[in-house]
Protein backbone atom coordinates (compact mmCIF):
# COMPACT_ATOMS: atom_id res chain seq x y z
CA UNK A 1 0.00 0.00 0.00
CA UNK A 2 1.31 3.65 -0.91
CA UNK A 3 2.97 4.85 2.47
CA UNK A 4 0.71 8.51 1.30
CA UNK A 5 -2.21 6.55 1.58
CA UNK A 6 -4.67 7.86 4.88
CA UNK A 7 -7.43 5.85 5.34
CA UNK A 8 -9.30 8.19 7.41
CA UNK A 9 -9.08 10.82 5.04
CA UNK A 10 -8.41 9.00 1.17
CA UNK A 11 -7.88 11.64 -1.42
CA UNK A 12 -11.40 11.52 -3.28
CA UNK A 13 -12.68 10.70 -5.78
CA UNK A 14 -11.95 6.87 -4.49
CA UNK A 15 -13.27 3.86 -6.73
CA UNK A 16 -12.71 0.87 -5.63
CA UNK A 17 -12.64 -2.42 -8.31
CA UNK A 18 -11.85 -6.33 -7.40
CA UNK A 19 -11.13 -9.27 -9.76
CA UNK A 20 -9.16 -8.35 -12.76
CA UNK A 21 -7.26 -11.58 -12.83
CA UNK A 22 -4.67 -9.99 -14.62
CA UNK A 23 -2.58 -12.64 -16.41
CA UNK A 24 -5.34 -15.39 -16.05
CA UNK A 25 -6.57 -16.45 -19.72
CA UNK A 26 -10.19 -15.88 -19.08
CA UNK A 27 -9.41 -12.47 -17.83
CA UNK A 28 -11.61 -10.10 -19.82
CA UNK A 29 -8.36 -7.28 -18.94
CA UNK A 30 -5.71 -8.53 -21.67
CA UNK A 31 -4.89 -4.70 -22.11
CA UNK A 32 -4.65 -2.87 -18.91
CA UNK A 33 -5.68 0.30 -21.59
CA UNK A 34 -9.02 -1.03 -21.48
CA UNK A 35 -9.29 0.34 -17.55
CA UNK A 36 -8.51 4.01 -18.94
CA UNK A 37 -12.37 4.89 -18.45
CA UNK A 38 -12.82 3.29 -14.96
CA UNK A 39 -9.32 5.02 -13.93
CA UNK A 40 -9.72 8.66 -15.26
CA UNK A 41 -11.06 11.57 -12.77
CA UNK A 42 -10.77 9.05 -9.80
CA UNK A 43 -7.78 10.46 -7.32
CA UNK A 44 -7.62 7.46 -5.09
CA UNK A 45 -7.91 3.45 -6.55
CA UNK A 46 -8.44 0.20 -4.20
CA UNK A 47 -7.91 -2.99 -6.35
CA UNK A 48 -9.64 -5.30 -3.84
CA UNK A 49 -8.08 -8.64 -4.28
CA UNK A 50 -7.29 -11.68 -7.31
CA UNK A 51 -5.71 -8.09 -9.25
CA UNK A 52 -2.93 -10.43 -10.60
CA UNK A 53 -2.45 -14.06 -10.19
CA UNK A 54 0.60 -15.30 -8.41
CA UNK A 55 -0.62 -19.03 -8.13
CA UNK A 56 1.13 -20.20 -11.57
CA UNK A 57 4.24 -19.20 -13.05
CA UNK A 58 2.73 -18.79 -16.45
CA UNK A 59 0.15 -16.73 -15.32
CA UNK A 60 2.64 -14.64 -12.95
CA UNK A 61 4.73 -13.52 -15.29
CA UNK A 62 1.83 -12.51 -17.37
CA UNK A 63 0.06 -11.01 -14.64
CA UNK A 64 2.99 -8.95 -13.06
CA UNK A 65 3.87 -7.06 -16.21
CA UNK A 66 0.02 -6.03 -16.57
CA UNK A 67 -0.05 -5.13 -12.75
CA UNK A 68 3.06 -2.91 -14.03
CA UNK A 69 1.49 -1.10 -16.40
CA UNK A 70 -1.90 -0.47 -14.66
CA UNK A 71 0.70 1.47 -11.81
CA UNK A 72 1.77 3.54 -15.16
CA UNK A 73 -1.66 4.15 -16.36
CA UNK A 74 -2.85 4.81 -13.03
CA UNK A 75 0.19 7.39 -12.50
CA UNK A 76 -0.85 8.80 -15.62
CA UNK A 77 -4.16 9.65 -15.05
CA UNK A 78 -3.64 10.92 -11.77
CA UNK A 79 -4.68 7.77 -9.51
CA UNK A 80 -3.03 6.42 -6.19
CA UNK A 81 -3.65 2.69 -6.81
CA UNK A 82 -4.19 0.90 -3.43
CA UNK A 83 -4.12 -3.09 -3.58
CA UNK A 84 -5.28 -5.57 -1.30
CA UNK A 85 -4.49 -9.06 -0.94
CA UNK A 86 -6.96 -11.99 -2.40
CA UNK A 87 -6.43 -15.50 -2.66
CA UNK A 88 -5.05 -15.42 -6.05
CA UNK A 89 -2.47 -12.70 -5.20
CA UNK A 90 -1.58 -13.86 -1.64
CA UNK A 91 1.96 -12.76 -1.70
CA UNK A 92 2.39 -9.49 -3.08
CA UNK A 93 0.19 -7.17 -1.84
CA UNK A 94 0.93 -6.92 2.28
CA UNK A 95 -2.68 -5.24 3.38
CA UNK A 96 -5.21 -7.50 3.65
CA UNK A 97 -8.21 -4.92 4.08
CA UNK A 98 -9.19 -1.30 5.07
CA UNK A 99 -11.33 0.47 7.49
CA UNK A 100 -12.13 3.64 5.78
CA UNK A 101 -13.03 6.69 7.26
CA UNK A 102 -12.84 6.05 10.92
CA UNK A 103 -14.11 2.56 9.97
CA UNK A 104 -17.38 4.03 8.58
CA UNK A 105 -16.14 1.72 5.02
CA UNK A 106 -14.70 -1.55 5.47
CA UNK A 107 -13.12 -2.89 2.46
CA UNK A 108 -11.38 -6.40 2.31
CA UNK A 109 -11.59 -9.29 -0.86
CA UNK A 110 -14.12 -11.59 0.99
CA UNK A 111 -12.34 -14.75 0.94
CA UNK A 112 -12.20 -14.17 4.53
CA UNK A 113 -15.47 -14.99 4.82
CA UNK A 114 -14.85 -18.39 4.23
CA UNK A 115 -12.47 -20.10 7.07
CA UNK A 116 -11.64 -22.92 3.52
CA UNK A 117 -11.24 -19.91 1.07
CA UNK A 118 -13.12 -21.06 -1.57
CA UNK A 119 -15.80 -23.77 -0.66
CA UNK A 120 -16.33 -24.10 -4.19
CA UNK A 121 -13.10 -24.78 -5.29
CA UNK A 122 -11.28 -27.45 -7.19
CA UNK A 123 -8.99 -27.48 -4.44
CA UNK A 124 -11.61 -27.65 -1.33
CA UNK A 125 -10.30 -30.63 0.10
CA UNK A 126 -6.93 -29.60 -0.50
CA UNK A 127 -7.36 -26.23 1.93
CA UNK A 128 -9.72 -27.52 4.45
CA UNK A 129 -7.13 -29.87 5.02
CA UNK A 130 -4.67 -26.96 5.67
CA UNK A 131 -7.15 -25.09 7.40
CA UNK A 132 -7.11 -27.87 9.89
CA UNK A 133 -3.76 -28.06 10.32
CA UNK A 134 -3.60 -24.46 10.87
CA UNK A 135 -6.36 -23.84 13.55
CA UNK A 136 -4.88 -26.67 15.50
CA UNK A 137 -2.18 -24.08 16.62
CA UNK A 138 -4.41 -21.32 18.32
CA UNK A 139 -7.39 -21.20 20.69
CA UNK A 140 -10.72 -20.85 19.99
CA UNK A 141 -10.84 -17.14 21.10
CA UNK A 142 -6.99 -16.18 19.46
CA UNK A 143 -9.39 -17.65 15.78
CA UNK A 144 -11.92 -14.81 16.97
CA UNK A 145 -9.23 -11.87 16.09
CA UNK A 146 -9.91 -10.62 12.72
CA UNK A 147 -6.36 -9.45 11.65
CA UNK A 148 -5.65 -13.53 12.78
CA UNK A 149 -8.20 -14.86 9.74
CA UNK A 150 -6.48 -12.79 7.59
CA UNK A 151 -3.33 -13.88 7.73
CA UNK A 152 -4.77 -17.26 8.45
CA UNK A 153 -6.45 -17.23 4.95
CA UNK A 154 -3.38 -16.19 3.10
CA UNK A 155 -1.62 -18.49 4.38
CA UNK A 156 -4.24 -20.83 3.36
CA UNK A 157 -4.23 -19.63 -0.11
CA UNK A 158 -0.30 -19.74 -0.38
CA UNK A 159 0.08 -23.15 0.58
CA UNK A 160 -2.62 -24.72 -2.12
CA UNK A 161 -0.80 -26.49 -4.85
CA UNK A 162 -3.01 -25.73 -7.48
CA UNK A 163 -3.68 -27.47 -11.37
CA UNK A 164 -4.23 -24.69 -13.58
CA UNK A 165 -4.85 -24.05 -17.51
CA UNK A 166 -2.19 -23.12 -19.57
CA UNK A 167 -4.15 -22.03 -22.44
CA UNK A 168 -3.49 -18.38 -23.81
CA UNK A 169 -5.91 -16.17 -24.29
CA UNK A 170 -8.93 -17.56 -26.79
CA UNK A 171 -11.48 -20.26 -27.29
CA UNK A 172 -9.27 -23.01 -26.05
CA UNK A 173 -8.51 -20.73 -22.57
CA UNK A 174 -12.49 -20.46 -22.38
CA UNK A 175 -13.34 -24.14 -23.12
CA UNK A 176 -10.53 -24.73 -20.02
CA UNK A 177 -12.00 -22.66 -17.86
CA UNK A 178 -16.01 -24.03 -18.53
CA UNK A 179 -14.24 -27.56 -17.84
CA UNK A 180 -12.70 -26.44 -14.56
CA UNK A 181 -15.92 -24.97 -13.16
CA UNK A 182 -17.71 -27.89 -14.05
CA UNK A 183 -15.40 -30.80 -12.15
CA UNK A 184 -15.61 -32.50 -10.18
CA UNK A 185 -19.33 -33.12 -10.83
CA UNK A 186 -20.10 -31.42 -7.34
CA UNK A 187 -18.49 -28.47 -7.99
CA UNK A 188 -21.61 -26.58 -10.22
CA UNK A 189 -23.85 -27.36 -6.75
CA UNK A 190 -21.22 -25.88 -4.38
CA UNK A 191 -20.69 -22.72 -6.31
CA UNK A 192 -25.13 -22.52 -6.33
CA UNK A 193 -24.87 -22.62 -2.93
CA UNK A 194 -22.19 -20.54 -2.22
CA UNK A 195 -24.08 -17.80 -4.40
CA UNK A 196 -27.72 -18.59 -2.53
CA UNK A 197 -25.86 -17.67 0.64
CA UNK A 198 -23.30 -14.88 -0.21
CA UNK A 199 -25.29 -12.25 1.31
CA UNK A 200 -26.25 -13.91 4.31
CA UNK A 201 -22.58 -14.66 4.85
CA UNK A 202 -21.35 -11.54 4.71
CA UNK A 203 -23.70 -9.68 6.39
CA UNK A 204 -23.13 -11.82 9.45
CA UNK A 205 -19.51 -11.28 9.25
CA UNK A 206 -19.77 -8.09 9.26
CA UNK A 207 -21.94 -7.76 12.15
CA UNK A 208 -19.54 -10.20 14.16
CA UNK A 209 -16.52 -8.27 13.20
CA UNK A 210 -17.40 -4.96 12.07
CA UNK A 211 -20.45 -4.03 13.34
CA UNK A 212 -19.82 -0.23 13.20
CA UNK A 213 -18.90 -0.08 9.09
CA UNK A 214 -21.90 1.14 7.47
CA UNK A 215 -20.53 0.17 3.87
CA UNK A 216 -18.71 -3.17 3.15
CA UNK A 217 -17.42 -3.97 -0.18
CA UNK A 218 -16.11 -7.44 -1.51
CA UNK A 219 -15.23 -9.52 -4.05
CA UNK A 220 -14.20 -13.21 -4.24
CA UNK A 221 -17.13 -15.28 -4.93
CA UNK A 222 -17.58 -13.29 -8.88
CA UNK A 223 -21.03 -13.04 -8.05
CA UNK A 224 -22.11 -9.19 -8.48
CA UNK A 225 -24.54 -7.55 -5.69
CA UNK A 226 -25.62 -4.88 -3.25
CA UNK A 227 -27.73 -5.96 -0.24
CA UNK A 228 -29.27 -3.92 2.42
CA UNK A 229 -29.73 -5.52 6.33
CA UNK A 230 -29.51 -3.94 9.77
CA UNK A 231 -28.64 -0.42 8.87
CA UNK A 232 -25.54 -1.98 6.69
CA UNK A 233 -25.32 -2.23 3.17
CA UNK A 234 -22.81 -4.66 1.77
CA UNK A 235 -21.55 -4.47 -2.09
CA UNK A 236 -19.46 -7.02 -4.20
CA UNK A 237 -17.92 -5.49 -7.10
CA UNK A 238 -18.35 -8.78 -9.14
CA UNK A 239 -15.45 -9.90 -11.36
CA UNK A 240 -13.65 -8.97 -14.42
CA UNK A 241 -13.75 -12.40 -15.78
CA UNK A 242 -15.65 -14.37 -19.01
CA UNK A 243 -18.93 -15.19 -17.86
CA UNK A 244 -19.06 -12.84 -14.92
CA UNK A 245 -20.31 -9.37 -14.57
CA UNK A 246 -18.39 -6.50 -12.28
CA UNK A 247 -18.73 -3.32 -10.57
CA UNK A 248 -17.12 -0.57 -9.07
CA UNK A 249 -18.00 1.58 -6.33
CA UNK A 250 -17.13 5.53 -6.12
CA UNK A 251 -17.17 7.70 -2.73
CA UNK A 252 -16.79 11.30 -3.27
CA UNK A 253 -17.83 14.14 -0.93
CA UNK A 254 -20.04 12.09 1.64
CA UNK A 255 -21.69 10.09 -0.91
CA UNK A 256 -20.81 6.25 -2.15
CA UNK A 257 -22.38 4.92 -5.39
CA UNK A 258 -21.87 1.70 -7.21
CA UNK A 259 -21.78 1.43 -10.98
CA UNK A 260 -21.87 -1.27 -13.21
CA UNK A 261 -19.23 -1.92 -15.58
CA UNK A 262 -19.85 -2.56 -19.32
CA UNK A 263 -17.06 -4.13 -21.40
CA UNK A 264 -18.77 -4.36 -24.36
CA UNK A 265 -16.03 -4.68 -27.28
CA UNK A 266 -13.67 -2.16 -26.32
CA UNK A 267 -12.71 -0.02 -23.28
CA UNK A 268 -14.47 -0.82 -19.59
CA UNK A 269 -17.10 1.88 -19.21
CA UNK A 270 -19.15 2.57 -15.90
CA UNK A 271 -22.61 2.88 -16.24
CA UNK A 272 -25.01 4.93 -14.52
CA UNK A 273 -24.02 5.12 -10.86
CA UNK A 274 -26.86 4.07 -8.12
CA UNK A 275 -26.46 5.50 -4.75
CA UNK A 276 -25.56 3.72 -1.94
CA UNK A 277 -26.74 4.75 1.80
CA UNK A 278 -24.17 5.82 4.43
Amino acid sequence: MDSTFAPDRPEEPLRILSDLHLGHPASRVNEITRLRPLLEGARTVVFNGDTSEERKKAFRESGDALRAELVRLCAEVGANPVFLSGNHDPITPITHHLDLYGGKIFVTHGDVFYPDVSPWSRFHKQATEIMRRIHADYTGEQLENLALLLEINKRISREIKPRLPSAKPGLMALAQTLWNEAWPPDRPFRILHTWATATSVAHAFVAKHRPDAKLTVVGHTHLRFTSEKAGRTVVNTGAMMAFARASMVEIHNGAATVSHIDFGKGDACPGTPRPITL
